[in-house]
C-alpha cells in the first residue's frame, strides 16, 4: 500500500519535511528502514508494517483514554455523606435512577451512623433543621408511627397500656422521638416505659420485625415493610415533626452549589 507524506503532514498539521525528518530520525534510532520507495511514492517495509500494527493498537488505547478523560472532566463530582438508615432504605435506589438520568453529575456516596461536619465532603444528609451556616433542602416527611411485627400487634392493637409495656426500640441519634409520641398519646410518665437503644434506626426496625419490641419509625423509611405486612402499626396515632427531618446540606459558597441543589430538588420530588 502506497503512503503519502503530504497526507500525513496535513493530518498532523505539520510540513511534509517535518514528517520526512521524523521518519529518518526513527530509522536512525532503531537502525532499520521503515519505508521504501515505490515509484513516485513510498510504502512501509516489513519492519515498518509490523511496527505500525503495534503502534496502531497503542494509539487506539491512548485515544480511548483521552476520550474517557474528556468525559470525566466534563462531569460534576459530588461527594456525599449520608446516615446509614436513610441511605440504604431510601436514597440508594433513587441515586441509581438519578445517575442514569443525569450522567454528567457523579454522586459518590459514603455512609455513617452519626453526623459529622462536612469536612472533605461536598454535601451531606443531616437530621434536624435550622442551620444558618448551610444551604439545605428537606428531603422527606418526618411522620413518626409505632411499628411492630404482626405477632406483637395482635397482642396490643389499639391498647395503649399494652403498647407501653412492650420494649420501645430507639436510637441515641433520635432521642426525643418516643417522648414526643408518648406525650401526644397522653402517657403521664414515660420514664416508666422500658426503652431499648440501638446504634441506628435500621437496627431498631430489624428488631421490630423480629418481635423484639415496638419501634417508632419515620413512615417513609418502613413503607416497604408496611406494604408487605412484615411490620404493622399497632395503633393509629402518628406525629408529624414537620421540618425536623432529613435534609441535604452543603456550603452555600460551594462551586458545586447549583448541582447539589438540583440533586436535592430532584430527590425531594421523588
Amino acid at each position: 500500500m502506497k503512503l503519502s507524506v503530504n497526507a500525513a503532514a496535513e493530518e498532523l498539521c505539520v510540513t511534509a519535511g517535518a514528517v520526512s525528518r521524523q521518519v529518518k530520525q526513527l530509522e536512525g534510532h532503531f537502525g532499520v528502514a521503515l519505508t521504501k520507495r515505490v515509484g513516485r511514492g513510498i510504502a512501509l517495509t516489513a519492519q515498518g508494517q509490523a511496527s505500525a500494527a503495534e503502534l496502531r493498537v497503542a494509539f487506539d488505547q491512548l485515544r480511548r483514554a483521552n476520550q474517557y478523560l474528556d468525559s470525566e472532566s466534563s462531569k460534576t463530582v459530588i461527594s456525599l455523606r449520608s446516615y446509614t438508615t436513610i441511605a440504604t432504605r431510601w436514597l440508594i435506589p433513587k441515586l441509581a435512577r438519578f445517575q442514569v438520568e443525569y450522567p454528567d453529575i457523579d454522586v459518590r456516596l459514603s455512609m455513617s451512623s452519626v453526623w459529622r461536619n462536612l469536612g472533605e465532603y461536598d454535601a451531606a444528609i443531616r437530621l434536624g433543621g435550622g442551620w444558618p451556616e448551610f444551604s439545605s433542602i428537606p428531603l422527606v416527611p418526618n411522620t413518626l408511627t409505632p411499628v411492630c411485627s404482626p405477632q406483637i400487634a395482635e397482642k396490643c392493637r389499639n391498647d395503649l397500656d399494652a403498647i407501653i409495656k412492650e420494649p420501645l426500640l430507639s436510637t441515641p441519634h433520635r432521642p426525643d422521638d418516643w417522648n414526643l409520641w408518648l406525650k401526644a398519646a397522653g402517657v403521664a410518665d414515660p420514664s416508666l416505659c422500658k426503652f431499648m437503644s440501638f446504634e441506628n434506626s435500621a437496627v431498631a426496625y430489624h428488631m421490630a420485625i423480629n418481635s423484639q419490641g415496638i419501634a417508632l419509625a419515620q413512615t417513609v423509611l418502613v413503607a416497604q415493610e408496611l406494604a408487605s405486612g412484615a411490620l404493622e402499626c399497632p395503633i393509629d396515632l402518628a406525629i408529624d415533626r414537620g421540618l425536623n427531618t432529613y435534609h441535604l446540606v452543603w456550603e452555600p459558597q460551594s462551586e458545586k452549589s447549583d448541582s447539589i441543589r438540583f440533586l436535592g430538588e430532584w430527590l425531594q420530588e421523588r
